[in-house]
Protein backbone atom coordinates (compact mmCIF):
# COMPACT_ATOMS: atom_id res chain seq x y z
CA UNK A 1 0.00 0.00 0.00
CA UNK A 2 1.48 3.58 -0.94
CA UNK A 3 0.44 6.98 1.25
CA UNK A 4 1.80 10.08 0.70
CA UNK A 5 2.23 12.32 3.44
CA UNK A 6 2.27 16.04 3.13
CA UNK A 7 5.24 17.57 6.00
CA UNK A 8 5.56 20.63 7.43
CA UNK A 9 8.19 21.40 4.97
CA UNK A 10 5.56 21.25 2.37
CA UNK A 11 2.96 23.88 4.03
CA UNK A 12 5.34 26.58 4.92
CA UNK A 13 5.46 29.15 3.34
CA UNK A 14 9.03 29.82 1.42
CA UNK A 15 8.89 33.76 2.17
CA UNK A 16 8.95 32.87 6.04
CA UNK A 17 12.75 31.57 5.64
CA UNK A 18 15.62 32.66 3.63
CA UNK A 19 18.37 31.50 5.25
CA UNK A 20 17.20 27.98 5.95
CA UNK A 21 16.49 25.68 3.50
CA UNK A 22 15.72 21.75 3.58
CA UNK A 23 18.57 21.29 5.61
CA UNK A 24 19.78 24.26 7.69
CA UNK A 25 21.45 26.94 6.26
CA UNK A 26 24.47 26.40 3.22
CA UNK A 27 26.75 28.06 1.27
CA UNK A 28 30.36 29.00 0.18
CA UNK A 29 32.00 29.55 3.55
CA UNK A 30 32.95 33.44 3.74
CA UNK A 31 29.87 33.95 1.71
CA UNK A 32 26.82 35.35 2.30
CA UNK A 33 25.27 33.56 4.38
CA UNK A 34 28.08 31.33 5.33
CA UNK A 35 29.60 34.14 7.06
CA UNK A 36 30.97 34.63 10.36
CA UNK A 37 28.97 37.19 11.45
CA UNK A 38 25.39 35.36 10.76
CA UNK A 39 26.64 32.46 12.47
CA UNK A 40 27.00 34.81 15.31
CA UNK A 41 23.60 35.83 14.99
CA UNK A 42 22.37 32.50 14.84
CA UNK A 43 24.22 31.28 18.02
CA UNK A 44 22.44 34.21 19.53
CA UNK A 45 19.24 34.04 18.38
CA UNK A 46 19.01 30.31 18.97
CA UNK A 47 20.31 30.87 22.47
CA UNK A 48 17.86 33.63 23.02
CA UNK A 49 14.88 31.11 21.79
CA UNK A 50 16.62 28.28 23.81
CA UNK A 51 16.50 30.04 27.11
CA UNK A 52 12.77 31.29 26.98
CA UNK A 53 12.50 29.90 30.75
CA UNK A 54 14.65 32.51 32.07
CA UNK A 55 17.10 29.95 32.95
CA UNK A 56 20.94 30.26 30.40
CA UNK A 57 20.77 28.16 27.71
CA UNK A 58 22.95 24.77 27.28
CA UNK A 59 24.19 24.57 23.75
CA UNK A 60 25.84 21.50 22.49
CA UNK A 61 28.29 22.34 19.06
CA UNK A 62 29.94 20.37 16.67
CA UNK A 63 31.48 19.99 13.06
CA UNK A 64 33.18 18.19 10.76
CA UNK A 65 36.66 18.69 9.62
CA UNK A 66 36.98 21.34 7.08
CA UNK A 67 39.04 23.90 7.48
CA UNK A 68 36.19 26.64 7.71
CA UNK A 69 34.78 25.25 10.71
CA UNK A 70 37.09 26.67 13.23
CA UNK A 71 35.51 29.99 12.29
CA UNK A 72 32.15 29.08 12.56
CA UNK A 73 32.69 26.92 15.61
CA UNK A 74 34.01 30.06 17.16
CA UNK A 75 31.32 32.78 16.01
CA UNK A 76 28.61 30.62 17.20
CA UNK A 77 30.24 29.99 20.44
CA UNK A 78 30.71 33.83 20.84
CA UNK A 79 26.96 34.52 19.86
CA UNK A 80 25.56 32.01 22.67
CA UNK A 81 27.85 33.65 25.16
CA UNK A 82 26.81 37.05 24.33
CA UNK A 83 23.57 35.68 25.59
CA UNK A 84 24.68 34.21 28.39
CA UNK A 85 24.36 30.90 27.13
CA UNK A 86 27.00 27.81 28.35
CA UNK A 87 28.77 25.82 25.11
CA UNK A 88 30.02 22.26 25.01
CA UNK A 89 32.56 21.37 22.13
CA UNK A 90 32.87 18.60 20.40
CA UNK A 91 35.41 18.90 18.01
CA UNK A 92 34.82 17.04 15.05
CA UNK A 93 31.48 14.41 15.57
CA UNK A 94 29.16 13.10 13.51
CA UNK A 95 25.49 14.96 12.86
CA UNK A 96 24.10 11.83 14.75
CA UNK A 97 26.54 12.37 17.52
CA UNK A 98 25.48 15.79 17.91
CA UNK A 99 22.14 15.17 18.27
CA UNK A 100 22.92 12.12 21.00
CA UNK A 101 24.89 14.52 23.00
CA UNK A 102 21.67 17.25 23.40
CA UNK A 103 19.41 14.23 24.21
CA UNK A 104 21.60 12.63 26.79
CA UNK A 105 23.21 15.71 28.43
CA UNK A 106 20.30 17.20 28.48
CA UNK A 107 21.25 20.13 26.77
CA UNK A 108 18.85 22.80 25.47
CA UNK A 109 20.07 23.06 21.96
CA UNK A 110 22.35 21.55 19.54
CA UNK A 111 23.81 23.35 16.86
CA UNK A 112 26.38 21.44 13.57
CA UNK A 113 28.73 22.80 11.45
CA UNK A 114 28.91 20.92 8.08
CA UNK A 115 27.91 21.11 4.71
CA UNK A 116 27.65 17.41 4.49
CA UNK A 117 29.12 15.41 1.31
CA UNK A 118 29.92 19.51 -0.37
CA UNK A 119 32.95 19.89 -0.97
CA UNK A 120 35.58 21.61 1.78
CA UNK A 121 34.91 24.75 0.87
CA UNK A 122 31.22 25.09 1.61
CA UNK A 123 30.27 24.86 5.04
CA UNK A 124 26.55 24.62 7.02
CA UNK A 125 24.80 25.19 9.80
CA UNK A 126 22.02 22.74 11.12
CA UNK A 127 20.04 22.84 14.50
CA UNK A 128 18.64 20.40 16.53
CA UNK A 129 15.87 21.10 19.80
CA UNK A 130 16.36 19.15 23.27
CA UNK A 131 14.82 16.36 22.22
CA UNK A 132 17.80 15.56 19.50
CA UNK A 133 15.23 16.33 16.82
CA UNK A 134 15.89 18.83 13.47
CA UNK A 135 13.73 21.91 14.46
CA UNK A 136 11.00 22.00 12.23
CA UNK A 137 10.42 24.58 9.92
CA UNK A 138 8.31 27.22 11.79
CA UNK A 139 11.25 27.09 15.00
CA UNK A 140 13.53 27.83 11.94
CA UNK A 141 11.43 30.83 11.09
CA UNK A 142 10.72 32.00 14.51
CA UNK A 143 14.86 31.82 14.68
CA UNK A 144 15.22 34.13 11.50
CA UNK A 145 12.93 36.70 12.82
CA UNK A 146 14.89 36.71 15.97
CA UNK A 147 17.93 37.12 14.21
CA UNK A 148 16.77 40.91 13.08
CA UNK A 149 15.42 41.56 16.09
CA UNK A 150 17.23 45.03 17.39
CA UNK A 151 15.86 43.34 21.36
CA UNK A 152 18.67 40.36 20.32
CA UNK A 153 21.74 43.23 20.15
CA UNK A 154 20.93 45.58 23.03
CA UNK A 155 19.82 42.74 25.50
CA UNK A 156 23.90 41.19 25.26
CA UNK A 157 24.89 40.04 29.01
CA UNK A 158 27.54 41.46 30.87
CA UNK A 159 29.41 40.84 33.90
CA UNK A 160 28.90 37.83 35.24
CA UNK A 161 26.13 37.16 33.08
CA UNK A 162 28.77 36.33 30.14
CA UNK A 163 28.78 33.12 29.06
CA UNK A 164 31.13 30.30 29.11
CA UNK A 165 32.72 27.77 26.65
CA UNK A 166 33.84 24.31 27.56
CA UNK A 167 35.00 20.97 25.82
CA UNK A 168 33.38 17.54 25.88
CA UNK A 169 36.62 15.52 26.59
CA UNK A 170 34.88 12.17 26.35
CA UNK A 171 32.62 13.03 23.46
CA UNK A 172 33.96 10.04 20.62
CA UNK A 173 33.97 7.62 23.58
CA UNK A 174 30.12 8.17 24.32
CA UNK A 175 28.89 8.01 20.92
CA UNK A 176 30.96 4.86 20.24
CA UNK A 177 29.66 3.43 23.47
CA UNK A 178 26.22 4.13 22.26
CA UNK A 179 26.19 3.22 18.63
CA UNK A 180 27.65 -0.06 19.95
CA UNK A 181 24.52 -0.57 22.49
CA UNK A 182 22.65 -0.90 19.14
CA UNK A 183 24.18 -3.78 18.28
CA UNK A 184 22.93 -7.30 19.21
CA UNK A 185 24.36 -8.15 22.54
CA UNK A 186 24.68 -11.74 21.86
CA UNK A 187 26.49 -11.15 18.16
CA UNK A 188 30.11 -10.77 17.30
CA UNK A 189 32.41 -9.49 14.61
CA UNK A 190 34.87 -12.05 14.62
CA UNK A 191 36.71 -13.15 11.40
CA UNK A 192 34.75 -10.20 9.36
CA UNK A 193 36.88 -8.33 7.44
CA UNK A 194 35.47 -4.82 6.89
CA UNK A 195 36.90 -1.92 4.82
CA UNK A 196 35.49 1.55 6.49
CA UNK A 197 35.89 4.77 4.23
CA UNK A 198 35.43 7.87 6.64
CA UNK A 199 35.27 10.32 4.05
CA UNK A 200 38.31 12.09 5.59
CA UNK A 201 35.17 13.83 7.60
CA UNK A 202 33.58 13.84 10.85
CA UNK A 203 33.79 10.16 11.49
CA UNK A 204 37.36 8.94 10.61
CA UNK A 205 38.03 8.53 14.17
CA UNK A 206 34.57 6.92 15.79
CA UNK A 207 33.76 4.76 12.50
CA UNK A 208 36.64 2.15 12.67
CA UNK A 209 36.45 2.18 16.36
CA UNK A 210 33.06 1.15 16.63
CA UNK A 211 33.59 -1.48 14.37
CA UNK A 212 37.15 -3.24 15.61
CA UNK A 213 35.56 -3.29 19.22
CA UNK A 214 33.20 -5.72 18.09
CA UNK A 215 35.95 -7.94 16.83
CA UNK A 216 36.03 -6.90 13.09
CA UNK A 217 38.93 -6.87 11.40
CA UNK A 218 39.03 -3.20 10.03
CA UNK A 219 40.62 -1.41 6.89
CA UNK A 220 40.15 2.54 7.36
CA UNK A 221 40.57 4.58 4.61
CA UNK A 222 39.55 8.18 3.99
CA UNK A 223 41.15 8.95 7.51
CA UNK A 224 43.00 11.52 7.40
CA UNK A 225 41.53 14.73 7.45
CA UNK A 226 43.41 18.38 6.52
CA UNK A 227 40.02 20.66 6.41
CA UNK A 228 40.48 20.38 2.49
CA UNK A 229 40.39 16.46 1.29
CA UNK A 230 36.83 16.00 3.26
CA UNK A 231 34.67 14.07 0.53
CA UNK A 232 37.64 14.42 -2.08
CA UNK A 233 37.16 10.82 -4.02
CA UNK A 234 36.07 9.30 -0.60
CA UNK A 235 33.53 8.12 0.96
CA UNK A 236 29.59 7.81 -0.05
CA UNK A 237 29.90 10.38 -3.07
CA UNK A 238 32.41 7.80 -4.20
CA UNK A 239 31.82 4.31 -4.07
CA UNK A 240 33.93 3.14 -6.27
CA UNK A 241 37.20 4.07 -4.35
CA UNK A 242 35.59 2.05 -1.46
CA UNK A 243 34.75 -1.03 -4.10
CA UNK A 244 38.54 -1.07 -5.38
CA UNK A 245 39.77 -1.35 -1.47
CA UNK A 246 37.17 -4.11 -1.11
CA UNK A 247 38.30 -6.36 -3.90
CA UNK A 248 41.87 -5.46 -2.56
CA UNK A 249 41.67 -6.33 0.60
CA UNK A 250 39.17 -9.55 -0.27
CA UNK A 251 36.69 -7.83 2.32
CA UNK A 252 33.52 -8.98 3.28
CA UNK A 253 31.83 -5.97 3.80
CA UNK A 254 32.45 -2.18 2.65
CA UNK A 255 31.16 0.67 4.57
CA UNK A 256 31.22 4.19 3.00
CA UNK A 257 29.95 7.57 5.02
CA UNK A 258 29.82 10.87 4.35
CA UNK A 259 30.98 14.05 5.43
CA UNK A 260 28.98 14.46 8.30
CA UNK A 261 28.31 10.55 8.77
CA UNK A 262 24.40 10.76 8.45
CA UNK A 263 23.91 8.51 5.34
CA UNK A 264 25.60 5.33 4.43
CA UNK A 265 26.38 3.34 1.54
CA UNK A 266 27.07 -0.82 1.48
CA UNK A 267 29.69 -2.42 -0.59
CA UNK A 268 29.72 -6.11 -1.24
CA UNK A 269 32.22 -8.66 -1.50
CA UNK A 270 32.56 -8.61 -5.10
CA UNK A 271 32.98 -4.75 -4.90
CA UNK A 272 29.22 -3.53 -5.77
CA UNK A 273 27.32 -0.77 -4.61
CA UNK A 274 24.28 -1.46 -2.18
CA UNK A 275 22.22 1.95 -2.16
CA UNK A 276 19.47 3.03 0.65
CA UNK A 277 16.46 1.22 -1.26
CA UNK A 278 18.39 -1.93 -1.19
CA UNK A 279 19.85 -1.52 2.71
CA UNK A 280 16.05 -0.14 3.86
CA UNK A 281 14.72 -3.19 2.34
CA UNK A 282 17.02 -5.71 4.02
CA UNK A 283 16.42 -3.91 7.21
CA UNK A 284 12.45 -4.10 6.60
CA UNK A 285 12.86 -7.62 6.23
CA UNK A 286 14.58 -8.55 9.35
CA UNK A 287 12.88 -5.96 11.65
CA UNK A 288 9.59 -7.63 10.58
CA UNK A 289 11.00 -11.47 10.88
CA UNK A 290 11.58 -9.79 14.59
CA UNK A 291 8.20 -8.23 14.81
CA UNK A 292 9.64 -4.66 15.58
CA UNK A 293 8.58 -2.86 12.48
CA UNK A 294 5.57 -0.66 13.32
CA UNK A 295 2.36 -1.58 11.88
CA UNK A 296 4.52 -2.82 9.33
CA UNK A 297 5.33 0.39 7.34
CA UNK A 298 8.88 1.87 6.15
CA UNK A 299 8.73 5.93 5.06
CA UNK A 300 10.77 6.99 2.21
CA UNK A 301 10.62 9.91 0.00
CA UNK A 302 9.39 10.44 -3.85
CA UNK A 303 13.16 9.78 -4.74
CA UNK A 304 13.09 6.10 -3.67
CA UNK A 305 12.41 3.65 -6.99
CA UNK A 306 9.26 1.69 -8.15
CA UNK A 307 11.01 -1.64 -7.21
CA UNK A 308 11.46 -1.08 -3.64
CA UNK A 309 7.51 -0.47 -3.16
CA UNK A 310 7.09 -3.71 -5.15
CA UNK A 311 9.99 -5.37 -3.09
CA UNK A 312 8.20 -4.64 0.23
CA UNK A 313 4.88 -4.91 -1.20
CA UNK A 314 5.80 -8.66 -1.56
CA UNK A 315 6.57 -8.91 2.10
CA UNK A 316 3.13 -7.34 2.56
CA UNK A 317 4.68 -4.01 4.16
CA UNK A 318 3.28 -0.82 3.36
CA UNK A 319 5.54 2.10 1.56
CA UNK A 320 4.63 5.84 2.77
CA UNK A 321 6.53 8.67 0.50
CA UNK A 322 7.38 12.09 1.94
CA UNK A 323 9.35 15.23 0.46
CA UNK A 324 13.17 14.94 -0.23
CA UNK A 325 14.85 15.34 2.93
CA UNK A 326 15.47 13.17 5.74
CA UNK A 327 13.86 15.92 8.43
CA UNK A 328 10.73 15.13 6.47
CA UNK A 329 10.82 11.30 7.00
CA UNK A 330 11.50 11.98 10.68
CA UNK A 331 8.02 14.17 10.58
CA UNK A 332 6.07 11.53 9.09
CA UNK A 333 7.16 8.91 11.16
CA UNK A 334 6.64 10.81 14.54
CA UNK A 335 3.48 11.80 13.29
CA UNK A 336 2.36 8.50 12.09
CA UNK A 337 3.86 5.89 14.90
CA UNK A 338 6.61 4.52 12.27
CA UNK A 339 10.10 3.90 13.56
CA UNK A 340 11.91 3.08 10.06
CA UNK A 341 12.43 5.01 6.95
CA UNK A 342 15.27 6.89 4.68
CA UNK A 343 16.25 7.56 1.65
CA UNK A 344 17.56 6.41 -1.72
CA UNK A 345 20.76 8.85 -1.08
CA UNK A 346 21.30 6.64 2.33
CA UNK A 347 19.51 8.60 4.95
CA UNK A 348 18.47 5.32 7.27
CA UNK A 349 16.44 6.23 10.47
CA UNK A 350 15.48 4.32 12.75
CA UNK A 351 13.82 5.91 15.76
CA UNK A 352 13.95 3.27 18.08
CA UNK A 353 17.56 4.56 18.30
CA UNK A 354 18.11 7.39 16.99
CA UNK A 355 16.75 10.73 16.09
CA UNK A 356 18.23 11.66 12.55
CA UNK A 357 19.43 9.81 9.90
CA UNK A 358 23.09 7.65 11.25
CA UNK A 359 25.10 6.35 9.19
CA UNK A 360 26.83 4.51 11.55
CA UNK A 361 23.77 2.85 13.58
CA UNK A 362 22.69 2.15 10.08
CA UNK A 363 25.76 0.03 9.55
CA UNK A 364 25.28 -1.92 12.64
CA UNK A 365 21.84 -3.06 11.85
CA UNK A 366 22.75 -4.27 8.22
CA UNK A 367 25.56 -6.10 9.86
CA UNK A 368 23.34 -7.83 12.32
CA UNK A 369 21.61 -8.68 9.57
CA UNK A 370 24.28 -10.07 7.61
CA UNK A 371 25.74 -11.68 10.37
CA UNK A 372 22.54 -13.81 12.01
CA UNK A 373 21.29 -14.48 8.72
CA UNK A 374 24.30 -16.32 7.40
CA UNK A 375 24.22 -18.52 10.50
CA UNK A 376 22.02 -21.01 8.87
CA UNK A 377 23.91 -21.62 6.06
CA UNK A 378 27.57 -22.24 8.09
CA UNK A 379 25.24 -25.01 9.51
CA UNK A 380 24.55 -26.59 6.14
CA UNK A 381 27.91 -26.30 5.24
CA UNK A 382 28.65 -28.65 8.05
CA UNK A 383 25.75 -31.32 6.70
CA UNK A 384 23.09 -30.16 8.52
CA UNK A 385 19.38 -29.23 7.69
CA UNK A 386 19.56 -26.92 4.60
CA UNK A 387 16.13 -27.04 3.93
CA UNK A 388 14.50 -24.90 6.89
CA UNK A 389 17.53 -22.35 6.50
CA UNK A 390 17.19 -18.75 6.14
CA UNK A 391 20.72 -17.60 4.54
CA UNK A 392 21.85 -18.39 1.64
CA UNK A 393 19.42 -20.65 0.61
CA UNK A 394 16.37 -18.32 0.93
CA UNK A 395 15.63 -15.83 -1.92
CA UNK A 396 14.72 -12.48 -1.37
CA UNK A 397 12.72 -9.50 -3.26
CA UNK A 398 15.00 -8.39 -6.42
CA UNK A 399 16.75 -5.02 -5.63
CA UNK A 400 16.37 -5.56 -1.81
CA UNK A 401 19.33 -7.86 -2.03
CA UNK A 402 17.46 -9.03 1.43
CA UNK A 403 19.90 -9.83 4.14
CA UNK A 404 21.44 -13.05 3.50
CA UNK A 405 19.62 -13.52 -0.24
CA UNK A 406 21.59 -13.37 -4.07
CA UNK A 407 20.48 -10.62 -5.76
CA UNK A 408 21.95 -11.68 -8.78
CA UNK A 409 20.13 -14.79 -9.21
CA UNK A 410 17.96 -14.21 -11.68
CA UNK A 411 16.40 -17.76 -11.91
CA UNK A 412 12.64 -18.16 -10.99
CA UNK A 413 11.94 -19.95 -7.99
CA UNK A 414 8.82 -20.77 -5.34
CA UNK A 415 8.78 -17.64 -3.11
CA UNK A 416 10.99 -14.97 -5.01
CA UNK A 417 8.05 -13.15 -4.55
CA UNK A 418 7.24 -9.56 -7.26
CA UNK A 419 10.00 -6.83 -7.73
CA UNK A 420 11.28 -7.79 -10.87
CA UNK A 421 11.41 -3.94 -11.29
CA UNK A 422 13.99 -3.62 -8.71
CA UNK A 423 17.88 -2.03 -9.82
CA UNK A 424 20.09 -4.36 -8.46
CA UNK A 425 22.98 -2.59 -6.98
CA UNK A 426 24.90 -4.93 -5.60
CA UNK A 427 25.16 -8.92 -6.36
CA UNK A 428 24.77 -10.87 -3.52
CA UNK A 429 24.86 -7.92 -1.20
CA UNK A 430 25.84 -8.53 2.34
CA UNK A 431 26.65 -11.86 2.26
CA UNK A 432 30.14 -12.05 2.22
CA UNK A 433 30.52 -13.43 6.29
CA UNK A 434 33.85 -15.98 6.79
CA UNK A 435 30.13 -18.82 7.30
CA UNK A 436 30.40 -18.66 3.06
CA UNK A 437 33.63 -20.12 2.80
CA UNK A 438 33.76 -22.09 5.71
CA UNK A 439 30.08 -23.61 5.39
CA UNK A 440 29.08 -23.26 1.36
CA UNK A 441 32.12 -24.43 0.08
CA UNK A 442 32.51 -27.42 2.44
CA UNK A 443 29.33 -28.58 1.58
CA UNK A 444 29.84 -28.26 -2.02
CA UNK A 445 33.34 -30.43 -2.05
CA UNK A 446 31.88 -32.98 -0.30
CA UNK A 447 28.80 -33.41 -2.63
CA UNK A 448 25.92 -32.14 0.10
CA UNK A 449 24.30 -29.81 -1.52
CA UNK A 450 20.51 -30.25 -0.46
CA UNK A 451 19.00 -30.63 -3.77
CA UNK A 452 21.08 -33.86 -4.73
CA UNK A 453 19.83 -37.15 -3.69
CA UNK A 454 21.76 -40.31 -2.81
CA UNK A 455 22.16 -41.38 -6.40
CA UNK A 456 23.55 -37.57 -7.16
CA UNK A 457 26.00 -37.74 -4.27
CA UNK A 458 27.23 -41.30 -5.87
CA UNK A 459 27.19 -40.20 -9.78
CA UNK A 460 29.27 -37.31 -8.26
CA UNK A 461 31.43 -39.20 -7.01
CA UNK A 462 32.37 -41.88 -10.05
CA UNK A 463 32.86 -38.90 -12.26
CA UNK A 464 35.75 -37.26 -9.70
CA UNK A 465 37.33 -40.17 -10.01
CA UNK A 466 37.27 -40.42 -13.32
CA UNK A 467 38.88 -37.06 -13.53
CA UNK A 468 41.59 -37.79 -10.87
CA UNK A 469 42.66 -40.94 -13.45
CA UNK A 470 42.19 -38.87 -16.66
CA UNK A 471 44.36 -36.31 -15.27
CA UNK A 472 47.15 -38.22 -14.10
CA UNK A 473 47.42 -39.75 -17.39
CA UNK A 474 47.75 -36.72 -18.71
CA UNK A 475 50.11 -35.76 -16.95
CA UNK A 476 52.02 -38.47 -18.21
CA UNK A 477 51.63 -37.38 -21.83
CA UNK A 478 52.65 -33.68 -20.80
CA UNK A 479 55.78 -35.03 -19.27
CA UNK A 480 56.76 -36.89 -22.28
CA UNK A 481 56.07 -34.30 -24.92
CA UNK A 482 57.84 -31.64 -23.27
CA UNK A 483 61.22 -34.12 -22.54
CA UNK A 484 61.06 -35.00 -26.02
CA UNK A 485 60.50 -31.94 -27.68
CA UNK A 486 63.12 -29.86 -24.97
CA UNK A 487 65.63 -28.22 -27.60
CA UNK A 488 69.33 -28.79 -27.01
CA UNK A 489 71.69 -26.69 -24.87
CA UNK A 490 74.86 -25.75 -26.75
CA UNK A 491 76.87 -26.18 -22.73
CA UNK A 492 75.32 -28.00 -19.70
CA UNK A 493 75.71 -25.63 -17.14
CA UNK A 494 77.03 -27.68 -14.69
CA UNK A 495 79.30 -29.10 -16.73
CA UNK A 496 81.09 -26.08 -18.47
CA UNK A 497 84.30 -26.11 -16.82
CA UNK A 498 85.08 -29.73 -16.84
CA UNK A 499 83.60 -29.56 -20.90
CA UNK A 500 86.33 -27.03 -21.33
CA UNK A 501 89.26 -28.51 -19.65
CA UNK A 502 88.28 -31.69 -21.59
CA UNK A 503 89.14 -29.91 -24.88
CA UNK A 504 92.72 -29.11 -24.36
CA UNK A 505 95.73 -31.03 -23.50
CA UNK A 506 97.95 -29.13 -22.15
CA UNK A 507 101.90 -29.53 -23.47
CA UNK A 508 105.29 -28.61 -22.44
CA UNK A 509 104.74 -24.77 -23.49
CA UNK A 510 102.15 -23.55 -21.45
CA UNK A 511 101.02 -20.70 -23.70
CA UNK A 512 100.49 -23.45 -26.46
CA UNK A 513 97.67 -25.89 -26.60
CA UNK A 514 96.62 -29.07 -29.04
CA UNK A 515 93.40 -29.77 -29.88
CA UNK A 516 91.69 -32.65 -28.16
CA UNK A 517 90.20 -35.77 -30.11
CA UNK A 518 86.64 -33.90 -31.44
CA UNK A 519 83.53 -35.01 -29.75
CA UNK A 520 81.14 -37.36 -30.99
CA UNK A 521 77.83 -35.76 -33.11
CA UNK A 522 75.42 -35.08 -30.45
CA UNK A 523 72.71 -37.90 -29.58
CA UNK A 524 69.30 -37.91 -30.96
CA UNK A 525 66.75 -35.17 -29.06
CA UNK A 526 64.71 -37.94 -27.92
CA UNK A 527 67.69 -40.82 -26.87
CA UNK A 528 69.09 -37.50 -24.61
CA UNK A 529 65.75 -37.15 -23.19
CA UNK A 530 65.78 -41.08 -21.99
CA UNK A 531 69.43 -41.10 -21.00
CA UNK A 532 68.54 -38.49 -18.30
CA UNK A 533 65.81 -40.14 -17.19
CA UNK A 534 67.56 -43.15 -16.67
CA UNK A 535 70.41 -41.15 -14.84
CA UNK A 536 67.86 -39.71 -12.64
CA UNK A 537 66.52 -43.19 -11.80
CA UNK A 538 69.66 -44.41 -10.79
CA UNK A 539 70.49 -41.45 -9.11
CA UNK A 540 67.40 -42.26 -6.97
CA UNK A 541 68.16 -45.90 -6.67
CA UNK A 542 72.10 -44.65 -4.69
CA UNK A 543 70.42 -42.03 -2.86
CA UNK A 544 68.01 -44.67 -0.90
CA UNK A 545 70.96 -47.48 -0.42
CA UNK A 546 71.91 -47.57 2.75
CA UNK A 547 75.33 -49.35 1.55
CA UNK A 548 76.85 -46.48 -0.91
CA UNK A 549 78.71 -43.84 -0.09
CA UNK A 550 79.00 -40.35 -1.69
CA UNK A 551 82.64 -41.14 -2.63
CA UNK A 552 82.11 -44.72 -4.03
CA UNK A 553 78.86 -43.55 -6.38
CA UNK A 554 80.26 -43.59 -10.38
CA UNK A 555 79.61 -40.59 -12.21
CA UNK A 556 77.02 -40.59 -14.54
CA UNK A 557 77.42 -38.00 -17.82
CA UNK A 558 76.01 -37.78 -20.69
CA UNK A 559 78.05 -38.66 -23.79
CA UNK A 560 79.31 -35.23 -25.22
CA UNK A 561 82.85 -36.02 -25.46
CA UNK A 562 85.27 -38.87 -25.67
CA UNK A 563 86.86 -40.27 -22.79
CA UNK A 564 90.53 -39.77 -23.86
CA UNK A 565 89.69 -36.60 -23.62
CA UNK A 566 88.91 -36.23 -20.06
CA UNK A 567 91.70 -37.97 -18.54
CA UNK A 568 94.05 -35.37 -18.31
CA UNK A 569 94.33 -33.49 -15.02
CA UNK A 570 96.24 -30.77 -15.40
CA UNK A 571 97.23 -28.23 -12.77
CA UNK A 572 94.97 -25.58 -11.24
CA UNK A 573 96.84 -22.81 -13.14
CA UNK A 574 97.41 -24.75 -16.01
CA UNK A 575 94.07 -25.69 -16.33
CA UNK A 576 92.44 -21.83 -15.88
CA UNK A 577 95.48 -20.70 -18.52
CA UNK A 578 95.03 -23.51 -21.04
CA UNK A 579 91.19 -23.14 -20.79
CA UNK A 580 91.35 -19.15 -21.69
CA UNK A 581 93.00 -19.74 -24.21
CA UNK A 582 90.79 -22.48 -25.90
CA UNK A 583 87.96 -20.20 -24.92
CA UNK A 584 89.74 -17.16 -27.39
CA UNK A 585 91.07 -19.48 -29.58
CA UNK A 586 87.37 -21.15 -30.35
CA UNK A 587 85.53 -18.02 -30.40
CA UNK A 588 83.57 -19.05 -27.18
CA UNK A 589 83.90 -16.91 -24.05
CA UNK A 590 86.39 -18.73 -21.48
CA UNK A 591 84.89 -20.81 -19.00
CA UNK A 592 86.95 -20.26 -15.60
CA UNK A 593 86.66 -23.48 -13.27
CA UNK A 594 85.33 -23.27 -9.62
Amino acid sequence: MLRSHRSAGEASSPATRKLFGTDGIRGVANEYPMTPEVALRVGAAMTWWSSRGGRAARIVIGKDTRLSGYMFETALAAGVCSQGGRVMLTGPLPTPAVAHLVQSMRADAGVVISASHNPYMDNGIKLFGADGFKLPDAAEAEIEALMDDPRLMTGRRTDLGVGRAEKIEDARGRYVTFVKSTFPKTLRLDGLRVVVDGAHGAAYKVAPLVFAELGAAVTAIGVKPNGRNINDRHGALFPETLAAEVIRRKAHLGIALDGDADRLIVVDEKGQVVDGDAIMSICARRMQQQGSLAKDTVVATVMSNLGLERALAAMKVSLVRTAVGDRYVVEAMRASGYNFGGEQSGHLVFLDHATTGDGLIAAMQVTAAMVTSRAPAERAGRGGDAAGSTGAGEHHPQGAAAAGGHADDARPREGRGEGAGVRRPGARALVGHRAQAAGDDRGTQRGDHPADGPGDRRGRGQGDRLSVRAGLVWCCVAFGLVACTRPPRSQPAPDRARATRAAVVPTADLGAVEPAVAAPAPAPRGQRAWERFGAALRRRHWRTSASSSREARPRVYAPMYSASSATASPSRAASRRTSATAGTSSGRSPSWSP
